[in-house]
């Protein structure tokens, strides 16, 4: 019941969210704005920090977290919340690194603006 609910949420927040094809549906937003927030230095900045947690690979968990991120009219992450996880440490890396993160600001009217974000972060173990 509990994974319905989770599916039915995911679904209507993706039916009001707008997809940049830049962002490879990892970053979803809300709202009307001229551009979309964004990680500085794109989101290889965000994966090239992170560190999979020791629990996750002995454990083989993979999968996508989704953060929701408030992010204010500086790129600051004020606030990031957990909307779906996976668990094994996976869930606090992943608001690690968007809360460590510096976004350029979304743009509404031409001026920077306050935007809450649904992002997506893969954990994928990568074989040696």
């Amino acid at each position: 019941m509990m994974k319905i609910f989770l599916f039915i949420i995911l679904l209507s927040a993706y039916s009001f969210c707008q997809t940049d094809s830049l962002y490879d549906e990892a970053i979803r937003c809300g709202g009307e704005y001229d551009t979309l927030a964004y990680p500085v230095g794109g989101l290889d900045s965000i994966y090239s920090r992170l560190v999979y947690p020791s629990m996750a690979i002995q454990n083989k968990i993979e999968g996508n977290v989704y953060v929701l991120a408030k992010i204010d009219s500086q790129g600051i992450v004020n606030d990031a919340r957990i909307i779906k996880g996976i668990g094994y440490g996976c869930d606090e890396e992943a608001i690690h690194l968007i809360k460590t993160a510096v976004f350029m600001p979304a743009l509404k009217k031409g001026k920077p603006s306050k935007v809450e974000m649904l992002i997506q972060i893969k954990f994928k173990i990568k074989e040696f």
